[in-house]
């Protein structure tokens, strides 16, 4: 039985942002021992060069330090051995994000990517990780949130885990700290939520929970059993302002803002816990597509270089359908709040002008150099293949069930590739989804498809959408949303969020600041001499008919400048989904049975 590595992890000091790691090879490749650590994170697809916050890098052998040689900004390999070596480095950790790993004086979080070398040609051995508290006072009372298998801990979680491989070692995310855990069981599985964070004096923790168990619950149902894990976790960590996600096996790392949460005093699911509740439905449906069915470029990751597939839009487009369908189906929001996310989809969509420009396929493919590297023309250039992905899907879903009189769904397709690629770890080939599609339903679907993927040509709503007595209405935004009456005015532009200057994030293309000359940058600081900001800026040009002359005071990095736009008139889709009036009972009963609706 081949020896495990045993990685140690220390934190004597977490206000200076260090994780202090070390790891033990106790046999080591005879020609010199080479490891990396990886330059992106699987559900993170973007080159991240995590390497860049190693320091103090060293290896030990029995007869003393060993030297060590780097071979290119990720790896490196040390002298040769007669026996077991010991590397130790540290990591400093300053990034939040979900992805991320992060540590000071409040808490600790990391990802296994970002903090644990791979040994390389060893990543099949055991790993064994043993964490260590930090010995301050002040951190006397922090414990250890993960879902990690283990071997010998402390109560508070401190000690010993023990997983395969390498891939299941950086696949247990770690929240380190105080923090309030909510637990309940769903289909007999545990399920832990651990928040962190300051919360709201009247967070309603009971709701989370009672809406958490019907979400996870439905998901188990709708792949049947048995699930693919014992356990599950939920590490959230709560602030001002934010909103993520990154999926692993049996847990996921969040992100969500202080007022997502619910408050006791809430009657109805606000719009933005119903994004909450989103975000936790799309990772846990994370657990069987891309966690277990993977892209077969996937099988197994390379994490040193990019790994292509055009096939992203199942794994995040059809993720992203099946979370908001989730939560209709399940009871946590009513069938009109789902026709609202809906209806906010097909806004966002049909005003992306960049969906004239990029196939589905090719925004897959690329998203390692676009959809995580946004610039200030990406909407112009660029579609998600999260919403993209996820109109599509709901077509495809609605086409299958229109064309097989409801014998067969995207429910279908999905219980399919669990059986042929989840639950035998084999990777879907490129292709494979539309041939097993085609092949379980008998139709020929190559026409969607290509139409779908391969062109930018507009997606056939309302067609498909009257079989299921629903009433499909987009109009272009010209006029106040209520009275319809008053033309409004734009510049075309798309602020930055952060700070209230109102500074351009995008320009869109053919808008009247394109044709005035602003560029991304920019701060807009007046109009017609008149003192502007990001939350005036919209309403103060809107009192301007289409077609005027106004003049605009800038900052371009430090130059004040001048600028003349003339005023179009605004362009926003607005996009309406409502049951009709005079619906049959035939498309009723479809429209039940694709929401699961009950009498």
């Amino acid at each position: 039985m081949p020896k495990p590595i045993t990685y140690c992890l220390a934190m004597p000091k977490p206000e200076n942002h260090l994780f202090e790691v070390s790891c033990h090879i106790e046999s080591p490749e005879a020609d010199g021992q080479k490891f990396a650590l990886p330059a992106w994170i699987p559900g993170s697809y973007m080159i991240r060069d995590f390497a860049k916050q190693v320091l103090k890098l060293s290896a030990q052998g029995p007869e003393g330090e060993l030297q060590m040689t780097q071979l290119d900004k990720q790896s490196w390999q040390c002298d040769k051995s007669p026996g077991p070596i010991t590397i130790r480095y540290a990591v400093y950790a300053t990034d939040l994000a979900p992805r991320g790993a992060h540590l000071d004086s409040t808490h600790g979080f990391f990802n296994g990517a970002r903090v644990f070398m791979r040994i390389l040609e060893q990543e099949q051995k055991p790993c064994i990780l043993k964490i260590s508290p930090p010995q301050a006072a002040r951190y006397k009372n922090w414990q250890v949130a993960t879902t990690m298998p283990i071997q010998e801990v402390q109560p508070a979680g401190f000690g010993s885990y023990r997983v395969e491989n390498y891939d299941a070692l950086i696949d247990y995310p770690f929240e380190i700290g105080k923090f309030k855990k909510l637990s309940f069981e769903a289909c007999g599985i545990p399920h832990d939520i651990f928040l962190s964070g300051r919360l709201h004096s009247e967070t309603d923790t009971d709701r989370i929970i009672r809406d958490a168990k019907a979400i996870t619950e439905h998901h188990l149902q709708f792949f049947s059993k048995p699930a693919p894990f014992q356990s599950y976790g939920f590490l959230v960590m709560v602030l001002g302002e934010g909103y993520g996600g990154l999926e692993h096996r049996n847990s996921t790392a969040l992100h969500c803002s202080r007022d997502s949460l619910p408050r006791k005093s809430d009657e109805e699911v606000r719009e933005a816990y119903r994004t909450f509740l989103g975000l936790i439905s799309h990772e846990y449906f994370h657990s069987w597509l891309i966690k277990r069915i993977k892209p077969e470029a996937f099988v197994p990751y390379n994490l040193a270089v990019e790994n292509y597939t055009r096939q992203l839009w199942i794994f995040e487009g059809i993720t992203s359908y099946y979370d908001e369908l989730a939560l209709v189906r399940s009871g946590v929001i009513q069938q009109d709040a789902y026709f609202e996310m809906i209806s906010e989809n097909l806004c966002r969509y049909l005003s992306t002008p960049g969906r004239w420009v990029q196939t589905l396929e090719t925004s897959s493919l690329e998203a390692w150099s676009k959809f995580y590297k946004p610039d200030e023309n990406s909407p112009n250039l660029t579609i998600s293949y999260y919403l993209k992905g996820a109109l599509v899907a709901w077509l495809l879903d609605l086409t299958l069930r229109q064309k097989t009189q409801g014998q067969y769904s995207l429910d279908t397709m999905m219980e399919a590739i669990w059986t042929r690629f989840g639950k035998t770890g084999l990777g879907l080939p490129e292709g494979a989804f539309e041939n097993i599609t085609q092949e379980i339903t008998g139709l020929d679907l190559s026409e969607f498809f290509e139409h779908s993927l391969r062109t930018t040509r507009e997606l056939p709503f309302e067609e498909i959408l009257t079989d299921f007595g629903i009433d499909y209405q987009c109009v272009t935004e010209k006029s106040d949303k209520k009275t319809q009456t008053v033309v409004k005015s734009n510049l075309g532009v798309k602020l930055k969020t952060l700070g209230n200057e109102a500074q351009i994030a995008y320009i869109y293309a053919d808008t009247a600041a394109e044709a005035a000359g602003l560029a991304a940058g920019d701060t807009i600081i007046a109009i017609e001499g008149l003192k502007t900001d990001k939350l005036r800026l919209e309403s103060m040009i809107a009192e301007y008919p289409v077609g005027t002359a106004v003049l605009l005071h800038v900052f371009r990095r430090d130059e004040l400048l001048t600028f003349t736009a003339i005023l179009k008139e605004k362009v926003k889709a607005i996009c309406l989904l409502k049951c009709r009036d005079d619906a049959s009972v035939d498309e009723k009963n479809k429209l039940k049975s694709w929401l699961q609706i009950k009498s």
